[in-house]
């Protein structure tokens, strides 16, 4: 009945269904019932099409909102760039690089790991030595002097070797043997760096070189 009430409005003017022109006329000729009636459902139609042109203004509002949200600027940081938020993975990347200049006996500097990353990652958010230094430190990672790192000796095959060792030192020493030392490990001070990034809570990223030094 609204369809045939809406589609008789909109030929109020018209010729298809000659019937006086009136409205309300044509209506009651066409469906059967009184011009009460047709006033009846007029409101009903109305009311129906008032809660749709609300229910329409209220998604399109919904829209807007959702796309202003997708396309809003990420927060400013004091410099005035966008803030960096690394993901779970980027974060990987970062340890990942680590841990591949540590295989590879190079120790892990700013210039090396933000060119590692580069190159092997060419859409890393992160293209400055600063941004990185503060992405570290947040990651748990330190920058201390190496002086002031602890060195762990806990392989169990080094301390095996080790006792074995002063064994045989006191062993000869009850004999009063002559004891000659050669090839005693060595390294020059500039061997190894004064302040390195390492790993809070394990303490890696600390090493010594020492190739073709007695070790």
């Amino acid at each position: 009945m609204y369809r045939v009430i809406q589609f008789v409005k909109s030929k109020e003017y018209g010729i298809e269904i000659p019937l006086n022109n009136v409205v309300n006329d044509r209506l009651c000729a066409m469906l059967g019932v009184s011009s009460r009636s047709i006033d009846n459902l007029k409101k009903e139609l109305k009311e129906i099409e008032i809660a749709k042109e609300r229910s329409s203004r209220r998604l399109r509002s919904q829209s807007n909102t959702i796309t202003t949200d997708d396309t809003m600027e990420q927060p400013m940081s004091a410099s005035g760039r966008p803030k960096i938020n690394l993901s779970d993975f980027q974060k990987d990347m970062i340890r990942y690089e680590f841990h591949l200049l540590l295989a590879e006996r190079a120790c892990p500097t700013l210039d090396r790991m933000t060119t590692r990353l580069l190159v092997d990652f060419p859409d890393f958010p992160i293209k400055r030595k600063v941004t990185l230094s503060k992405e570290l430190k947040q990651m748990g990672f330190v920058y201390r002097k190496t002086s002031k790192i602890k060195t762990p000796f806990e392989s169990t095959f080094f301390m095996s070797q080790r006792a074995r060792y002063f064994r045989r030192i006191d062993k000869l020493l009850k004999e009063k043997a002559l004891i000659f030392y050669q090839d005693t490990s060595w390294c020059y001070s500039n061997d190894e760096k004064t302040s390195i990034w390492i790993e809070k809570q394990t303490g890696k990223g600390r090493f010594r070189r020492s190739e073709g030094k007695g070790m």
